[in-house]
């Protein structure tokens, strides 16, 4: 089985993340990458990508940038080029919602296999796999991991 997530909000990385370093980076991050790990021990799924938002930002670091992928054993990090290589906090991801539908699109498209299921997290990545299945018939679930209104 081949799982895809998708998570575009703060700094991902599969190692040293830098939790804290804006208000994007903390506790999805720690679900994702838990879920992904423990997933990667099921011998009926031999491929996990996470998908994000690469951005090339001085102050946050180069790592992020969408020419930067990392592999760890099943597990696949892979940063979308939007065409804006500024980072964009969660808020603004809206702005760029057609330019990373397109970029995912054309991910999935360059696959030698399309992925069996995809995972979205929180409400921008929902709309990417959401026109992931209505593109290509991929079925997805959405985890919104929490409300802005519960953290207040």
């Amino acid at each position: 089985m081949f799982v895809c997530h998708v998570a575009l909000q703060g700094c991902l990385t599969l190692s040293d993340v830098p939790y804290g370093i804006n208000a994007d980076t903390g506790g999805h991050i720690t679900y994702l990458l838990e879920l992904a790990c423990a997933s990667a021990r099921d011998p009926a799924i031999d491929r996990i990508d996470i998908i994000t938002r690469g951005f090339a930002d001085a102050k946050l670091g180069m790592r992020f940038d969408a020419q930067c992928a990392e592999a760890r054993g099943k597990i696949r990090l892979v940063r979308l080029d939007d065409g804006d290589p500024s980072y964009l906090p969660k808020e603004a991801l809206h702005e760029r919602h057609e330019e990373l539908c397109e970029a995912f699109l054309a991910y999935l498209n360059d696959l030698d296999r399309k992925p069996d299921i995809i995972h979205a997290h929180y409400a921008d990545a929902g709309i990417l796999a959401r026109k992931a299945k209505e593109a290509l018939g991929i079925p997805y679930i959405f985890t919104g991991h929490s409300l802005g209104a519960v953290k207040r």
